[in-house]
């Protein structure tokens, strides 16, 4: 006997019909799942997802600007105290210049 497929309300999706054209139930997914003690309310994460996670949320508690070390050099520029080493600063230019470079 053959079968064609015709979902009407869903119907066909709860029984098989076999050879002699008698029918049975069909086991629908979630009592197939039932079986295999399979439980859709319940998600597992593995260690590198909980891992992320904990490094994610202390990245996000994190601020983007470090209003203490601003603070900082507020005070140094203001009192005339923070002073520019024009060495260092023309050093720091020639590498930066040259890792963009490189890259």
């Amino acid at each position: 006997m053959k079968v064609i497929r015709n979902d009407v309300g869903g119907v066909q999706d709860k029984v098989n019909v076999n050879q002699l054209g008698k029918t049975k139930p069909k086991e629908t997914l979630e009592q197939i799942r039932e079986k295999q003690g399979y439980d859709s309310t319940k998600v597992s994460i593995s260690d590198k997802g909980k891992t992320f996670s904990m490094i994610k949320k202390k990245v996000d508690a994190t601020p983007d600007v470090r209003e203490d070390k601003i603070a900082h050099y507020k005070k140094l520029i203001e009192s005339g105290q923070y002073k520019v080493d024009p060495e260092k600063v023309a050093e720091a230019m020639i590498k930066e210049t040259i890792k963009n470079e490189v890259l």
